[in-house]
């Protein structure tokens, strides 16, 4: 083997595969973004959309469903070095020097799981004994427990213990944060 031949070469070649590339966690969308316009091949960066409780209260955040990768369509002997230009591309993916495929069959599946690149999570379900935080407002950092949901108003009617009481308040549905983080099931 001369030294000619140590390059990085696919599992398959003259073919169009989906491969996987290494990107900056929290960049993989904007990789994405370069690549679609630079080079024009085919990316598949899905997101997910989630509620997370902070400081500021409930707040939805989009983050990659898998941080720090991505999945392109092309032949890479092609592509390869231009790719490794892209801002916020560290690498791709590769055994030794061998660059493997991704199986087709995993990459259509998850497209079809998602198919415009973004998954939204559904807030937590909040029903009559739902244990809650109140994460705005005077009684903020308090626990309570719901006794009441009323969606037509966005509201919910919560007992709470305060001043060595218990007290019975109506509250807006967004001021609660479902504290065993169960997943939405419906109404």
């Amino acid at each position: 083997m001369g030294s000619e031949e140590k390059e990085l070469e696919p599992i398959e070649s003259e073919e169009e595969f989906w491969y996987c590339l290494r990107s900056q966690t929290k960049r993989e969308h904007l990789a994405a973004a370069q690549i679609r316009a630079r080079i024009g091949i085919e990316v598949f960066s899905p997101r997910i959309t989630f509620s997370k409780k902070t400081k500021k209260g409930k707040v939805r955040f989009t983050e990659a469903l898998f941080p720090g990768y991505l999945f392109i369509r092309c032949t890479i002997q092609d592509h390869l070095r231009h790719l490794m230009s892209i801002p916020g591309i560290i690498g791709v993916i590769r055994y030794g020097d061998r660059i493997p495929p991704v199986p087709s069959a995993f990459v259509l599946e998850l497209k079809s799981r998602i198919p415009d690149e973004k998954f939204d999570t559904p807030d937590p379900i909040i029903t009559v004994g739902t244990p809650v935080s109140i994460i705005e407002g005077p009684f903020k950092d308090l626990q309570a427990v719901v006794t009441q949901v009323m969606p037509a108003r966005d509201r919910v009617r919560i007992l709470l213990e305060f001043l060595g009481r218990a007290a019975e308040i109506e509250v807006s549905s967004h001021s609660v944060f479902r504290e065993d983080g169960k997943p939405k099931q419906g109404f």
